[in-house]
C-alpha cells in the first residue's frame, strides 16, 4: 500500500453514493456524498471473534497524522487480546465517574447544563435526558 499523504485525502471528492478509501491496516476514510469524510478503523474483536468497525472522527478534524496514531493504537490493543471499542468505552465511563465523584465537570457535561437552560428548542423527552445528565455533576 502507498503512502497516502494528507493532500490525497484533502482533495477526496463526493461521489453518488458513499465509498471508502483505504489508507492504512483497518484504517480507511469514509467518504459520504455529502462531502463528509469520517475515519473508519476495522477490525476482527479478540473476545467476540467477529469483524468490528468504529470510528475516530471527521476529516479535517482528526488530521491524517492522529488517526493513523489512533489506529496503531487500537491495532496495539487487538494484538493485546482487548476490544478497542470495549476499552475505549470503558475509559470514557471511568473519566465520568472521576468527573462526577470529585465534583469536576468535564466538557459534556457543562455543555449538556447549558443545553437544559435552552428549553424551548428541545422537546420534554430530550430536556429530561439533559437534566438527569447535569444533576450527575
Amino acid at each position: 500500500m502507498a503512502e497516502v499523504k494528507d493532500t490525497t485525502i484533502r482533495n477526496l471528492k463526493p461521489k453518488e453514493k458513499a465509498y471508502t478509501f483505504p489508507v492504512d491496516k483497518g484504517l480507511s476514510l469514509l467518504v459520504k456524498p455529502s462531502g463528509n469524510k469520517i475515519w473508519e478503523f476495522r477490525y476482527k474483536s479478540p473476545t467476540l471473534f467477529k469483524r468490528r468497525k468504529t470510528s475516530f472522527g471527521s476529516y479535517p478534524d482528526i488530521k491524517l497524522k492522529i488517526a493513523k496514531e489512533r489506529a496503531a493504537k487500537s491495532r496495539e490493543l487487538v494484538a493485546d487480546r482487548i476490544d478497542p471499542i470495549d476499552y475505549y468505552r470503558k475509559e470514557k465511563n471511568e473519566q465520568k465517574k472521576y468527573a462526577t465523584t470529585k465534583g469536576y465537570c468535564d466538557f459534556n457535561v457543562v455543555s449538556n447544563i447549558h443545553k437544559a437552560s435552552i428549553i424551548s428548542k428541545h422537546t420534554k423527552k430530550h430536556y429530561a435526558k439533559i437534566t438527569t445528565l447535569a444533576t450527575e455533576c
